[in-house]
C-alpha cells in the first residue's frame, strides 16, 4: 500500500511540477502540504487520488479482500492556504505529529510504512518502485523519484539556512511530541494493533457534520503583524467573491468582464478572461517560488535574524503547549471492533451509536441469502446502504467485507462461492483512461 501511494504521489508531481513540502498518512486519510504557482493542483490531486484509488482497490482484491470501489469518501479535498512562515511552520509541525495526536502511537517513527522527515528537504529524493499490480509496465517507469522541499516563506525567514531549519523544525517536533503525549490520558493504539486492523474497519466517532465553517486559510503571526495579516486576508476574500459574482453576472448578461486571478473552474468551462496575477495578495496571489527566493538571497544576502527566528519558534512552541490537550481530544481516534481504549466521554460527543459487526462467513452469507430474494448467496446490503450520516437511534452495522478463506481453491466455482456472488466488478483492473477514475 505504501509503495502504491508513493509511485501515485510521484506520478502525479512528475506529470504537473507541483512542488511537494510534506507528505503524511493518518490510516483513513492523508495530508499534502505544497506549492503550485502553475494551477495544476486540481490536475495534481485528479491524478493522484485517481490513480491511488484504483491501485489500492486492486491491490484489496489481490489480498482477497472485497473491491469498494470508491475509496475515497464524497466529501470535497479539503484546501487551506498558509499565509506566512508561521503558518507553514507550525502546520508542518502538526501534519508530522498528527498520528501521535490521534493516539496511533507515541512517535512518528513508529508508524508503519512511510514516515516524513525533514531531511529529506536537502534535496535527495525517496525513489520509489513501480508496483507489481495495477501500473502497466508498458506505459509507466520502473521508478518515479518523488522529491520534497521547504517552504518558500518559511527557507526565507531562516534566511536560506537549510541547516538551521532542519534542525528547528526537528526541535518543535520533539516539544509538540512531548506535549501530547503528556496531555493524552490513555494509553496509545500501538504498532501491532495497527497493522491488524480491518480494511473495512472504520473510526467509533462519526465523520465530521455539515453546516459548520471550513478554514480556507491559516495565519501564524501574532501581535501587530498578525492583525494586519489577518485584516488583508478577508479583504482579499470579500473582494474576490464580490468580483466573482460580479463576473458571473455580466457573463450571463452577455457583456463580459474579466474574471478575479485565481477563478479556475469557470476558466475551464467558459472562454473568459482572468485579470493579471498580483504577487502582494496573500489569498489569491500567488506564492513565491524556492527558485525565487535563493535568486533574492543571492543578490541580497542577509544575516540570519536570531531574534526573528526566536520569534518564529516562540509562536509555534507556545501555541502546541497551549492547545496541546484540546487537539488530542478533538483528534483521539479509535476503530471497531478495537476494545475501548479512548475515555467514552470524548466518543460520545458525536452521538453516535455503538457498531454491531458482522464477519460475512460462507455460512452466515448463506444464512442471510435466504431471506433476500434477486441476489443469491453471498446476499448482503448494497454497499454505501450504511450511511455515515444516519441518525443517532438507527443501529450502526460495519461488515468486514473479507473473502478470505486460508488458501484459495483451485476450481474456478469453489473461489467464486468463497468469495461471494456479489462481489464488485474489478473496475481497477483496466489501464487508467478507459473510463472516468473515481474522484
Amino acid at each position: 500500500m505504501d509503495q502504491a501511494w508513493l509511485y501515485a504521489l510521484g506520478h502525479a508531481q512528475q506529470q504537473t511540477g507541483v512542488s511537494l513540502h510534506c507528505a503524511t498518512k493518518v490510516i483513513n486519510h492523508h495530508h499534502l502540504d505544497l506549492t503550485d504557482n502553475e494551477e495544476k493542483r486540481p490536475e495534481f490531486l485528479r491524478l493522484f487520488h485517481g490513480e491511488l484509488s484504483c491501485a489500492l482497490n486492486t491491490l484489496l482484491g489481490r489480498e482477497r479482500y472485497d473491491q469498494p470501489g470508491q475509496i475515497f469518501d464524497d466529501r470535497a479535498t479539503h484546501h487551506m492556504r498558509l499565509l506566512d512562515a508561521e503558518a507553514q511552520a507550525a502546520h508542518l509541525v502538526y501534519e508530522s505529529v498528527q498520528c501521535v495526536a490521534a493516539g496511533l502511537v507515541r512517535r512518528p517513527e513508529d508508524m508503519p510504512g512511510f514516515v516524513f522527515d525533514f531531511s529529506l528537504w536537502k534535496g535527495l529524493p525517496i525513489r520509489v518502485r513501480r508496483p507489481e499490480f495495477y501500473f502497466d509496465p508498458r506505459l509507466r517507469d520502473e521508478y518515479v523519484n518523488v522529491w520534497f522541499n521547504p517552504p518558500a516563506r518559511l527557507y526565507r525567514k531562516f534566511n536560506g539556512d537549510l541547516d538551521q531549519l532542519i534542525y528547528y523544525m526537528r526541535r518543535l517536533q520533539r516539544e509538540a511530541i512531548r506535549a501530547l503525549n503528556a496531555a493524552r490520558k490513555w494509553p496509545v493504539m500501538g504498532v501491532q494493533r495497527i497493522k491488524r486492523i480491518h480494511p473495512y474497519s472504520e473510526p467509533r466517532t462519526r465523520r465530521t457534520a455539515g453546516g459548520e465553517v471550513i478554514p480556507s486559510y491559516k495565519q501564524g503571526a501574532s501581535g501587530i503583524t498578525g492583525r494586519r495579516v489577518h485584516i488583508q486576508a478577508k479583504t482579499e476574500v470579500t473582494t474576490f467573491r464580490r468580483t466573482h459574482r460580479a463576473g458571473v453576472k455580466a457573463l450571463r448578461a452577455g457583456d463580459p468582464i474579466p474574471f478575479p486571478y485565481g477563478t479556475y473552474k469557470m476558466r475551464k468551462l467558459f472562454p473568459i478572461d482572468v485579470e493579471p496575477a498580483d504577487p502582494a495578495l496573500l489569498i489569491t496571489g500567488p506564492e513565491p517560488t524556492l527558485d525565487e527566493v535563493k535568486a533574492e538571497l543571492r543578490l541580497n544576502p542577509v544575516i540570519a535574524d536570531d531574534e526573528q527566528v526566536a520569534r518564529v519558534l516562540a509562536e509555534v512552541g507556545t501555541a502546541f503547549r497551549d492547545e496541546a490537550a484540546a487537539v488530542v481530544r478533538a483528534e483521539a481516534m479509535e476503530f471497531v471492533p478495537e476494545p475501548p481504549r479512548v475515555p467514552a466521554e470524548l466518543l460520545e460527543k458525536s452521538d453516535r451509536p455503538e457498531a454491531q459487526v458482522e464477519h460475512p462467513t460462507a455460512r452466515s452469507l448463506a444464512k442471510r441469502a435466504s431471506g433476500v430474494t434477486g441476489r443469491g448467496l453471498g446476499a448482503v446490503p448494497p454497499r454505501g446502504s450504511f450511511d455515515k450520516n444516519q441518525p443517532s437511534e438507527a443501529r450502526r452495522v460495519v461488515v468486514m467485507r473479507d473473502a478470505r478463506r486460508g488458501r484459495p481453491r483451485a476450481s474456478a466455482e469453489a473461489t467464486k462461492a468463497a468469495e461471494g456472488a456479489d462481489r464488485p466488478p474489478r473496475i481497477c483492473d483496466r489501464p487508467l483512461g478507459t473510463s472516468d477514475p473515481p474522484q
